[in-house]
C-alpha cells in the first residue's frame, strides 16, 4: 500500500473511532506510520487530506455499487443498500465528511458534482422520475446528516427504519 494510502486509510480510522478532532496531522502520520514529511509530499494541508479523504471514501463506496449493478441489481437499489451500509458500519466517518463538506466550498462543490451523476443514474438507467430521484437523494442527505445531529445514535433500529424508508423513495 502507498504512503498516500496509508494516510487516507489511517485518517478513515481515525475519524471513525475518534471522530473530526482526531484528523491533526500528527495523529494521521503516527497511526500511518510514515514520517510527517511524507504527509506534506502527499498532501498541502489537513483540509487537502479531507478532500482526498472524501475521494477515496467515494471511489470505495461506488465500487460497492458497481460490483452490486455488475452483479444484477438495479443502481439505485445498490446505491441505497451501499448507504445504508455505511450508516451502519461508518457513521463517525459519514460525520467527519459531513462537517468538512459544511465548511469547504470545494468538498461542497464535488459533493453536488456527485450527487448530479447519481441522481443522472437513478433516471437514465433506472427510471426515476427526476422529482424521485431528487427527493431520494435529499432523503439519502438527510440520513446521512441524521447520523452527526441526533443523539440517538445509529442504532440497528432506527438504521432499518431509514432503510426501510429509502427502499420505499427507491421503488418504481
Amino acid at each position: 500500500m502507498s504512503a498516500k494510502t496509508n494516510l487516507l486509510e489511517a485518517a478513515a480510522a481515525l475519524a471513525q473511532s475518534d471522530g473530526v478532532t482526531a484528523l491533526g496531522v500528527e495523529r494521521v502520520v503516527q497511526k500511518a506510520g510514515v514520517s510527517k514529511g511524507a504527509f506534506f509530499y502527499h498532501f498541502e494541508s489537513k483540509e487537502e487530506m479531507v478532500r482526498a479523504l472524501l475521494d477515496h471514501v467515494s471511489e470505495r463506496c461506488m465500487l460497492t455499487v458497481e460490483d452490486a449493478v455488475a452483479n444484477g441489481k438495479r443502481f439505485t437499489d445498490a446505491f441505497v443498500e451501499m448507504v445504508i451500509g455505511e450508516i451502519q458500519n461508518n457513521g463517525a466517518l459519514i460525520a467527519v465528511l459531513v462537517a468538512s463538506v459544511s465548511l469547504d466550498p470545494m468538498l461542497r462543490e464535488k459533493l453536488t458534482e456527485r450527487r448530479k451523476i447519481i441522481r443522472g443514474r437513478m433516471i437514465a438507467e433506472d427510471g426515476l422520475s427526476p422529482d424521485r430521484a431528487a427527493v431520494l437523494c435529499l432523503a439519502i442527505d438527510g440520513a446521512m446528516i441524521g447520523t452527526v445531529l441526533y443523539d440517538e445514535g445509529v442504532t440497528a433500529e432506527r438504521t432499518e427504519m431509514i432503510a426501510s424508508s429509502l427502499r420505499k423513495i427507491s421503488a418504481n
